[in-house]
């Protein structure tokens, strides 16, 4: 879906947002159900389909949506284990300086 957020009102930014967390919350009960049989997405070890998450579940929170924390159980243990890998935890706030290059 195409969404022109430029020429929208703010009612329809709202609706829009709304439609989107709904359908994101939709989509996690599925993840709760797997991760409640596994550690990962795909299994027991961590894949790309763990790591392809965490930027963009992340810039939820910017967003006002907590859903990552309160969704479920095991969503919220994915979410924090993701979030507390040191790779992650180096590069989230971006760059800091390109001087020392």
């Amino acid at each position: 879906m195409i969404y022109d957020t430029q020429r929208a009102t703010a009612t329809e930014r709202a609706t829009y947002y709304d439609f989107c967390i709904s359908t994101l919350s939709a989509k996690l009960d599925g993840y709760e159900a797997i991760l409640g049989k596994q550690k990962y997405l795909a299994g027991d070890e961590i894949t790309l389909a763990d790591l392809f998450h965490i930027p963009y579940a992340s810039m939820l929170a910017v967003a006002g949506c907590d859903l990552m924390t309160t969704k479920g159980p095991n969503v919220t243990r994915w979410f924090n284990e993701l979030t507390a890998r040191a790779s992650w935890v180096a590069v989230k706030d971006g760059a800091k300086s390109f001087s020392s290059y």
